[in-house]
């Protein structure tokens, strides 16, 4: 495996990417992470992060969202190079 240092995920998760994936739908259904990122997509665009366009509850939300998605992002990374059909298609270059 190439070298890859996880830093959000412990070494439960490490050892089992797909906890991440259970443990980020836990945390929020398809419903709910397709509102956040909605959210996050629009406040990004229009510049309105600085403004009252949050409360202190929805800002805290917003940043517990973004560490589940660093979590899931590095989850995917571990599987994608465990994955043996990467492997095979890397060798047919």
């Amino acid at each position: 495996m190439p070298n890859f240092t996880a830093i959000k995920l412990d070494e439960e998760e490490i050892s089992d990417p797909c906890l991440v994936l259970a443990r980020f739908f836990d945390y929020a259904d398809i419903h709910s992470v397709r509102k956040y990122l909605w959210d996050w997509f629009k406040i990004t665009v229009t510049g309105t992060y600085n403004t009252n366009a949050l409360d202190e509850l929805q800002r805290s939300d917003m940043i517990n969202f973004f560490e589940h998605i660093e979590k899931l992002i590095e989850a995917a990374h571990l599987i994608n190079l465990k994955n043996p059909k990467r492997k095979a298609k890397k060798k047919n270059r």
